[in-house]
């Protein structure tokens, strides 16, 4: 599926031009009067990590140090986004070295058109970040705490979903009635469907959400077919 979208993505490259397509040029003059290089940037980030990050929920990548990203993000269980920016800002780091040293650190004028670019190419692989990994979030975890006089509510989730949960027993301080605590860290593309299930099971439940930063141990993580 990678190459496929590689290939596709040449083939739109060609046929996608000024000259095919005069909106296009529409769109890229007014860019280039209405902020140049910072509306490049931007409008650049938001269409590459649109697409970066449509074709990770399709579970293949577009290409390049996007297929290394993912692959470190599915190991460490983590968002994409971040090692995506290494990767492009160790390439662009090499690339201003090598095109400087070609060239000779003599010109200052040539010199502060590359420092300028990697500036501008560093707010795009960010932009970019930020699309990424707010579309992708298979790899972003979040806890999920619910309080329910139904026991048998923790059966229910552990057999819906691939994941184990931990069960508390406490006691509601105004009712004083016995309740049970269930733990539980799941995906957050998951929290939708296990909102549902626990609505469904008991409606007086008690849930408490919360977002996560790192989960160290074993988590099931759906694996790419």
């Amino acid at each position: 599926m990678t190459l496929v979208n590689v290939v596709e993505t040449s083939i739109f490259i060609r046929l996608f031009t000024v000259t095919n397509i005069p909106f296009l040029k529409l769109i890229a003059d007014f860019t280039v009067q209405n902020g140049g290089m910072l509306s490049r940037a931007l409008f650049g980030g938001v269409c590459t990590g649109l697409s970066s990050a449509l074709a990770y929920k399709g579970d293949f990548s577009a290409g390049g140090v996007d297929i290394i990203a993912y692959y470190i993000g599915l190991k460490k269980k983590t968002l994409v986004g971040s090692y995506a920016v290494i990767l492009n800002g160790a390439t662009l780091l090499v690339f201003i070295l090598l095109s400087i040293t070609k060239e000779g650190w003599g010109d200052a004028d040539m010199a502060a058109r590359y420092v300028v670019g990697a500036f501008y190419t560093a707010i795009y692989l960010f932009v970019t970040k930020l699309v990424v990994d707010a579309i992708n979030t298979r790899n972003k975890k979040v806890k999920v705490e619910v309080v329910s006089s139904k026991e048998a509510l923790g059966d229910v989730l552990v057999e819906s979903f691939p994941h184990a949960a931990t069960k508390l027993k406490g006691k509601g301080v105004y009712s004083g009635k016995e309740k049970f605590i269930f733990i539980m860290v799941i995906s957050s593309d998951e929290l939708n469907a296990v909102m549902r299930l626990i609505q469904r099971e008991d409606n007086d439940s008690f849930v408490e959400v919360m977002p996560l930063i790192s989960v160290a141990g074993r988590f099931f993580t759906k694996p790419i077919k």
